[in-house]
C-alpha cells in the first residue's frame, strides 16, 4: 500500500512539531548542564568534574565525564596499554582517586582524536560543548532528515514519543554517544542514496561519516554492512585508509601499533560483565542477555556468544540478500538497525534512540487505521520509554521491541506478497479486460 501524499495541513503540523521540539531539546540540553553543575557544587572540591557524591555519601560518576577523564589519562600516558582491563582500573584510580568503582572504556581511538583538541579544557566546558553539538545534531536530524520524510500524522506522533522518551533525555544527562552517532548515521544513509554529480566528493563525505561512527564499535557495524551491501567500494576504501591513518597516529598512546590492536580486539571479544574486575561495574548491555540471564545467570556467557554470532550472521545475510536483489536498499537499512536493536552484543538503553530513523523508513508508521496506529504507538512508547529500573517496575522494553519488529516484518511480507500477486494478475486483466 502506498503512503499518503503530504498535505498542507501535514506540513503545517510538521512546522509546529519542529518549533515545539526545538524548545524541548534546548531545555533538555540546558537542564543537563545546570543539573550537573548543581550536583557538582555539592561534591568536595577535590573531586574532578563528573564525579559526585550520592545520597549515601558514596562517590559515583557520569558516563561522559568519566570517559573524558579516561582520555585525559591516555593523553598523559598514565598507563602504556589502556585497553587492558587492569590498566583501566589503574588509570582511573590515578585520575579520580575517590572513586570506589569505574566504568569500562571501549571507545575507539577515533573518539580520542575527535576530543583531543578539547582535552585541555575543564570538564564542564567539554560537556557543555558536547551537549551543544548533540542538540545541534538532533535538531539537524529532525529538520533536514526526519520531518521532510513524514507522510502521515502518526509518524509525527511516533517521533514525539521517541524525542521525549527516556532514551534521548538520558543521552543528554549522561552524555551518551548516540547524540552524535544517530545524526551521523542518518546523514551517511541519505548520502548513500543520492546520485551526486561529483561522486568522489560524496564518497569522501560518506567515508568521513563512517570514520566518525567508528568512535563506537557496535554502531560502526551498521554503516560497514550498509556500504558492503551497496557495494560502495571507493567510500569503504577511503574510510579504511582514514582508520589506518588514525590508528598509526595514535598507536603510541595505546601500547604500539600491533600490541594496542591486539589489546583492543581482546577487550571487544570478551566484553562481558563476568570478565571485568570488581572495580569496573557493568550490566548486561545486550537486551537478550539482560532479559534472559535474570532467570538463569549462568546463561549470560552463552547468550553473549549467541548474540554475537546472530548479529554477524544476520548482517551478512542482509548483505547477500541485497547483492542478489532480494531486498531493497531501504529494507537493508531497516534490517541493519533492527539487527543492532535486537541482537547486538553491546547495546545501551540510550542507543534505542536510533529507532527514530525507522519511523520515516518504509510504510509501517505512514499507513494506518485508528486501532493499529494506537497499538503501534503503544509498542513504540513501551520500547523507548518504559525501561526496567528507570521508570518501570517490569521490563516493558524487551517484549515491546520484539512485538514491534515482528509486526513490521509481517506487514512487509504481506505487502510484498500482494505486489507479486498483482504483478501476475495485471497482464491477464489487460489481456482480458472485465466488461
Amino acid at each position: 500500500m502506498a503512503a499518503p501524499e503530504r498535505t498542507a495541513r501535514l506540513k503545517n503540523l510538521a512546522k509546529v512539531f519542529f518549533i515545539l521540539f526545538f524548545v524541548w531539546i534546548l531545555l533538555v540540553a540546558a537542564w543537563a548542564n545546570i543539573h550537573l553543575e548543581m550536583i557538582q557544587a555539592k561534591s568536595p572540591r577535590n573531586f574532578p568534574f563528573g564525579v559526585f557524591l550520592d545520597s549515601n555519601g558514596a562517590p559515583y560518576t557520569q558516563d561522559f565525564s568519566y570517559n573524558v577523564l579516561f582520555l585525559k589519562g591516555i593523553r598523559e600516558g598514565i598507563v602504556s596499554r589502556p585497553y587492558v582491563l587492569e590498566n583501566q582500573e589503574k588509570l582511573m584510580r590515578h585520575m579520580a582517586p575517590n572513586l570506589n568503582f569505574g566504568l569500562s572504556h571501549a571507545y575507539s581511538p577515533v573518539t580520542f582524536v575527535l576530543l583531543f583538541p578539547l582535552l585541555g579544557l575543564p570538564g564542564q566546558n567539554i560537556y557543555l560543548i558536547y551537549t551543544i553539538l548533540g542538540a545541534t545534531g538532533t535538531l539537524f536530524l529532525l529538520y533536514f532528515y526526519l520531518l521532510p520524510k513524514v507522510e502521515s500524522p502518526v509518524q509525527l506522533y511516533a517521533m514525539a514519543l521517541a524525542v521525549i522518551g527516556v532514551c534521548l533525555t538520558a543521552a543528554f544527562a549522561t552524555g551518551q554517544s548516540t547524540l552524535i552517532t544517530t545524526p551521523a548515521l542518518a546523514a551517511l544513509w541519505a548520502l548513500l542514496q543520492k546520485k551526486a554529480p561529483n561522486a568522489l566528493t560524496r564518497d569522501i563525505l560518506i567515508a568521513f561519516l563512517f570514520w566518525v561512527l567508528c568512535l563506537k564499535p557496535n554502531v560502526a557495524m551498521i554503516p560497514l554492512f550498509l556500504l558492503l551491501g551497496a557495494q560502495s567500494w571507493r567510500a569503504l576504501s577511503i574510510a579504511v585508509l582514514l582508520l589506518l591513518f588514525t590508528w598509526t597516529a595514535t598507536a603510541g598512546y595505546y601500547g604500539g601499533w600491533w600490541q594496542g590492536l591486539e589489546d583492543y580486539f581482546a577487550l571487544l571479544s570478551q566484553y562481558e560483565p563476568v570478565r571485568f574486575p570488581a572495580f569496573i561495574r557493568r550490566g548486561d548491555d545486550s537486551a537478550i542477555v539482560h532479559f534472559l540471564s535474570k532467570y538463569d545467570p549462568s546463561l549470560s556467557h552463552h547468550l553473549f556468544l549467541l548474540d554475537r554470532a546472530l548479529f554477524i550472521t544476520v548482517n551478512l545475510g542482509l548483505v547477500l540478500a541485497r547483492w542478489f536483489g532480494r531486498i531493497t536498499a531501504s529494507e537493508h537499512f531497516q534490517g541493519a538497525i533492527w539487527a543492532f536493536l535486537l541482537v547486538s552484543p553491546y547495546l545501551l538503553g540510550s542507543e534505542y534512540w536510533i529507532v527514530v530513523l525507522l519511523i520515516v523508513e518504509g510504510s509501517f508508521f505512514a499507513v494506518n487505521r485508528p486501532f493499529s496506529a494506537a497499538f503501534k504507538l503503544f509498542l513504540l512508547g513501551g520500547m523507548v520509554y518504559f525501561r526496567l529500573g528507570v521508570n518501570a517496575p517490569v521490563d516493558f522494553s524487551f517484549p515491546c521491541k520484539w512485538l514491534l519488529f515482528f509486526w513490521i516484518v509481517t506487514q512487509a511480507l504481506l505487502e510484498r506478497f500482494h505486489r507479486k500477486e498483482w504483478s501476475v494478475l495485471e497482464p491477464r486483466l489487460t489481456k482480458n479486460p472485465v466488461s
